[in-house]
């Protein structure tokens, strides 16, 4: 959503395509973004659907350039049924480490299920233009997936908009019963077994052993 926003701010013609409840729309929402009614993903807040919207599909067949995000639900969509179909430019980013999210799921299923993400990535990288991944880590595993297109496979880190912490102020440690000279860490993102925070407190842990902070 932030990408888009920066896009339409450069002057880009940026179009947002995502699945949801077409009745929910924010206030403050850029124009150009396309919702198609998508079911509930269990209790997730996830949504999905087999196809984009007659309006989102008109739009889409009107862009140059395709960047799809992920390589299941709205970006197999859009990756296979679309622009494969009507001959699209393509760009893939890979956000995600799918083999080591799919150790959450029943042992059963993995092997299955490693042989499926392996398969469609390799597919989406070999139509794509270009493929990006935010680590070194992410895009040696795509190598690895697809090394007849290596050389499509580049390193593009997330992004941080600087400008909006340079104005915020820190929290006095008054107000959230810190000592004055505590050694604080902070930890920004979900709480689920694929971030692995045990071994992410046991580094805050050594490293405050060590002096640093």
């Amino acid at each position: 959503h932030e990408h888009h926003t920066e896009l339409l701010a450069r002057g880009c013609d940026a179009h947002l395509f995502t699945f949801g409840y077409t009745w929910h729309r924010r206030a403050a929402e850029p124009r150009n973004v396309w919702r198609t009614l998508g079911v509930p993903l269990g209790a997730s807040p996830f949504r999905a659907n087999i196809m984009l919207s007659a309006q989102a599909c008109g739009a889409a067949r009107q862009l140059d350039l395709f960047h799809i995000h992920e390589p299941f639900g709205i970006g197999w969509v859009a990756g296979r049924q679309l622009a494969r179909r009507w001959r699209k430019a393509m760009v893939f980013t890979v956000h995600t480490r799918h083999d080591i999210y799919i150790h959450n799921w029943p042992r059963w299923l993995q092997p299955a299920m490693q042989w499926q993400a392996r398969r469609t990535i390799a597919g989406f990288i070999s139509q794509s233009s270009i493929t990006s991944a935010p680590s070194h880590d992410t895009a040696a595993w795509l190598r690895a997936i697809a090394p007849e297109h290596a050389e499509k496979i580049v390193v593009s880190h997330n992004g941080v908009r600087l400008d909006q912490f340079e104005r915020a102020l820190p929290e006095p440690r008054g107000r959230l019963g810190l000592p004055a000279n505590a050694c604080v860490f902070i930890y920004v993102g979900r709480l689920t077994p694929e971030k692995n925070l045990p071994v992410l407190l046991d580094a805050f842990a050594r490293a405050r052993r060590r002096g640093c902070g």
